[in-house]
């Protein structure tokens, strides 16, 4: 009785470490607090950088402070650098399950910094007029074609930040997520979507 016992044990808390069962969000560094940035600045980087969780698959990208993202103490991700980039993270999920992504989005609010006079520094300029339009998105998950978003929050200094979501159903062999962006590069190239506060979670019922 007591080997039984044990063994049901064992089996019971065997599936509860299991992803699909397992409590609190699947993304690593979803609110890319890490590593962190000094107040007003941002960091860039490129494929060769270190972020937590992540990896820059192309292009190059900026990680605002906190206190430019303005969403209760997490930093921000803008999807374009000096030039449209790209971040993808490889998850583990159960194949055939039900997962639900979560993220925020806001157009670019990068509000500018001086130069020297007489100086031509394009990315020093403020990214606060470039349109909505011009600022979209790919979100890829698993076993759906990659869906495209563009900011509806409002321009401005402080971030207008719009939840967004999509479901999916895990596949046997593709477990990630990338986020890509395609922001117009007529004008402002350097500047694009951001997104926080990613999260993957089970989701119960059929994919939408």
């Amino acid at each position: 009785m007591k080997r039984t016992f044990g063994a049901a044990l064992l089996a019971t808390t065997t599936l509860l470490m299991t992803p699909a069962a397992a409590a609190g969000p699947l993304v690593v560094n979803g609110d890319f607090t890490s590593p962190p940035v000094s107040a007003g600045q941002y960091q860039r980087l490129t494929t060769d950088s270190d972020l937590p969780g992540w990896t820059v698959a192309s292009g190059d990208v900026d990680l605002y402070s906190a206190d430019l993202a303005r969403l209760d103490g997490a930093q921000s991700l803008n999807l374009t650098g000096s030039h449209n980039g790209a971040i993808s993270q490889s998850l583990s999920l159960l194949a055939g399950r039900s997962y639900e992504l979560t993220w925020h989005d806001a157009p670019d609010t990068w509000p500018g910094s001086p130069q020297d006079p007489g100086a031509s520094d394009p990315e020093k300029e403020s990214c606060l007029t470039k349109p909505n339009d011009d600022q979209a998105y790919n979100v890829a998950v698993p076993g759906r074609r990659p869906v495209t978003f563009t900011p509806a929050g409002s321009g401005g200094q402080s971030p207008d930040w719009q939840p967004k979501s999509l479901r999916f159903t895990a596949g046997e062999d593709d477990s990630v997520i990338r986020f890509v962006s395609q922001a117009a590069t007529q004008s402002l190239p350097h500047c694009g979507p951001q997104i926080t506060r990613v999260n993957v979670r089970p989701a119960p019922g059929p994919t939408a």
